[in-house]
């Protein structure tokens, strides 16, 4: 073995070996020919170490073709044969632990997909009986509501009748007011005349009042445009003569420099007493 492997079970394969066996989708074991629980590799690194002590072991020796023994080899090797052997052992258990642990989760899963269809198998039945019984208190109350109609129909009766009585007292009131009524619509036909009169009358206030107050907005909007012009030229105003006073600020203030300066130029143009004429070589006092 090149590269050796362990599998669930605890046996050990040659990894390219084993792979193989796998992805030709195989799960179960080479070896017993049972179902893994899973395909995972775990590398066999005692066994490894084993095989390379036996190699260093019984290493053959050139020169005088004898074979060279070493004791603290062969003890390392025993110790990791046992090792390996306890390894082997554990992992073992490890997957029946887990494989007993699978089927227990199957069962357990079996019995609560049980459970779940005994729950149905019962809600059904609840909601037939609840189906059942909304029915039956529907029928109760359409019979009660039936009695109650039946009761309005008597009462709607009686009272159908007297209101019959009472229709025909009021025809006959009806009669009598009409009367009144032609009387009356006489007099308001009078009284609209009159009131056609009154709003063609105030139509006309309200004609010249609307007129006024137009006129007088006018005035009142013309008179505020004017205020505002007023306002904004005091304004103008007010800014120029700022502006002026500022401007003679100004001139005031160049003319005094101005001054200044054509003093100290008088000074400075004005000869020294003791001052010798160049040319003549005489002092002129």
């Amino acid at each position: 073995m090149k590269d050796p492997h362990l599998t669930a079970d605890g046996h050990t394969y040659e990894a390219e070996a084993i792979r193989t066996w796998f992805s030709r989708g195989r799960h179960t074991s080479p070896m017993t020919n049972l179902k893994l629980p899973h395909q995972n590799l775990v590398p066999n690194r005692t066994l490894r170490k084993v095989r390379i002590l036996l190699f260093q072991v019984f290493k053959f020796n050139r020169r005088n073709r004898k074979r060279m023994v070493s004791t603290r080899s062969i003890v390392q090797a025993q110790e990791l044969e046992k090792r390996y052997n306890e390894e082997v052992k554990l992992r073992k258990e490890a997957g029946d632990a887990l494989a007993s642990k699978n089927e227990e989760m199957e069962v357990m899963n079996r019995l609560h997909k049980e459970e779940q269809g005994q729950l149905k198998l019962n809600t059904r039945a609840m909601e037939q009986k609840h189906q059942k019984e909304k029915v039956n208190l529907k029928v109760a109350w359409l019979e009660n509501e039936n009695e109650k109609m039946h009761l309005k129909a008597e009462v709607l009766e009686g009272k159908y009748k007297g209101e019959l009585s009472l229709r025909k007292e009021t025809e006959t009131a009806l009669r009598n007011q009409s009367k009144e009524l032609e009387e009356t619509k006489q007099l308001l036909e009078a009284c609209n005349v009159e009131q056609e009169n009154l709003t063609t009358q105030v139509r006309t206030w309200q004609e010249r009042h609307d007129q006024e107050s137009r006129l007088k907005k006018e005035t009142e909007d013309a008179l505020s445009r004017e205020k505002q012009e007023l306002e904004t030229v005091k304004v103008l105003l007010e800014s120029s003569k700022k502006e002026t006073d500022a401007m003679r600020q100004e001139r005031d203030n160049a003319l005094l420099v101005f001054d200044e300066m054509a003093t100290k130029q008088a000074e400075e143009r004005q000869p020294p007493p003791s001052f010798i004429c160049p040319i003549s070589q005489a002092s002129l006092i």
